[in-house]
This record gives C-alpha cells, structure tokens and sequence, in this order.
C-alpha cells in the first residue's frame, strides 16, 4: 500500500522529489492494465478499506470528520 500511496501522491504533484520507484510504478501499472476491471487509481479512490485511505492523505479514515 505504501507504493500506491507514493504514486497517488506523485500525481497529484504532492512529492518534493521522484521518491517513486519508477520500475515498481511501472509493474503495478501494467498489472492493473493486465487484469483489466480498473485502474491503480481508480482502487486506490474506490476499493481501498476506509482506514487505509486516511493514510493516504486528504481522506479520512474511520472515526475521521465532525
């Protein structure tokens, strides 16, 4: 999950330098194009469990919010 959250943060602009390991980037991405149901993306939004995505930055996890 760390990865996915590295290439989440990279592009949305939100990395100072290139901390994401281009050839890992590269095998997920080919992985989710192989498989063919979604994007990395699209399961980092939508498939990640709740507590997960609150370390992703900008989403709260459970127990998050008002």
């Amino acid at each position: 999950m760390g990865l996915l959250r590295k290439m989440k943060n990279a592009k949305e602009g939100r990395v100072r330098d290139n901390v994401v390991p281009t050839a890992e980037a590269r095998r997920v991405e080919e992985l989710f194009k192989a498989l063919g149901r979604m994007s990395w993306e699209s399961f980092v939004q939508h498939r990640l469990p709740e507590d997960l995505k609150g370390s992703l930055g900008g989403v709260e996890g459970p127990g998050g919010g008002v």
